[in-house]
C-alpha cells in the first residue's frame, strides 16, 4: 500500500509518498512550515526534489558545463593554431561540445520523466494534508 510519510513539527513539515514497488529519486517532497497571521495558522510550503536528487542534478549540469566549455576552448584553440579564422574555430569548438549538450539533454529528460511519473504523488500528498486538516478542524 502506498502511503504518505514524513515529519510534522511545530517549525516545519516534510511529507513524501512512499511506494511499495520502488523508489523514484525524483519524486516530489512537500516542505512547509506553519505561519501565524492575524490570529490564524496557515500551512505554507512547496514541492521540490529530494536534497540528494538536487545535489546529483547540480553536479550533473556542472559536469556538462565543464565538458562543453573545455571542448569549445580546446578544439577552438587547436583549430586557431592551425590557421583557421576565429569564427571557424568557434564553430568547430561548438560542434565538439555536442556530446556534452547531449548529456545535458539527457539529464533534462530524466528530470521531466521523473516529474511526469510522480504527478499522482502530488495530488495524494495534497489530499492527505487537506483530509488531515478537515478531520482536525475546530
Amino acid at each position: 500500500m502506498d502511503k504518505v510519510i514524513g515529519a510534522v513539527t511545530v517549525d516545519r513539515v516534510v511529507l513524501r509518498r512512499r511506494h511499495r514497488s520502488g523508489r523514484n529519486a525524483f519524486a516530489p517532497v512537500f516542505r512547509a512550515h506553519f505561519e501565524h497571521v492575524r490570529g490564524r495558522t496557515y500551512l505554507t510550503g512547496y514541492f521540490g526534489l529530494r536534497r540528494s536528487a538536487q545535489a546529483f542534478m547540480t553536479l550533473w549540469f556542472c559536469f556538462v558545463a565543464a565538458v562543453c566549455v573545455t571542448a569549445v576552448v580546446a578544439v577552438g584553440t587547436e583549430s586557431s593554431k592551425r590557421g583557421a579564422p576565429l569564427w571557424l574555430a568557434i564553430v568547430v569548438g561548438t560542434m565538439a561540445a555536442s556530446p556534452g549538450l547531449s548529456l545535458g539533454l539527457l539529464g533534462f529528460a530524466a528530470l521531466r520523466f521523473g516529474k511526469r511519473s510522480s504527478e499522482a504523488d502530488i495530488s495524494q500528498i495534497v489530499d492527505h494534508v487537506e483530509s488531515s486538516f478537515a478531520k482536525n478542524a475546530v
